[in-house]
């Protein structure tokens, strides 16, 4: 299938519906081209997947969880400075 304007349409207002008014409670970096953000959002736990990858980039809610780095890369410390805290 491919990603077109309809698809992206519907994949943020789905993820509005499910993230809207949450509050950022972890960001880690498992893999050097993907973001784990851990929402709060509706009394539910959500983890939502950012994936920059050349080959399968791709934006969406999962239920993986990968294992860290022992040391976390710059951008994810930047990333947990800027976000963690904040709302949707």
């Amino acid at each position: 299938m491919p990603y077109d304007g309809l698809t992206l349409g519907a994949a943020a207002r789905e993820l509005d519906r499910i993230l809207s008014g949450g509050r950022v409670d972890r960001v880690s970096q498992p893999e050097r081209d993907e973001i784990h953000i851990e929402i709060r959002s509706g009394g539910q736990n959500h983890r939502l997947l950012l994936s920059a990858s050349a080959r399968y980039p791709r934006a969406h809610l999962t239920r993986e969880v990968k294992p860290n780095p022992l040391k976390a890369p710059a951008f994810c410390m930047a990333l947990r400075k800027r976000l963690t805290g904040g709302r949707v």
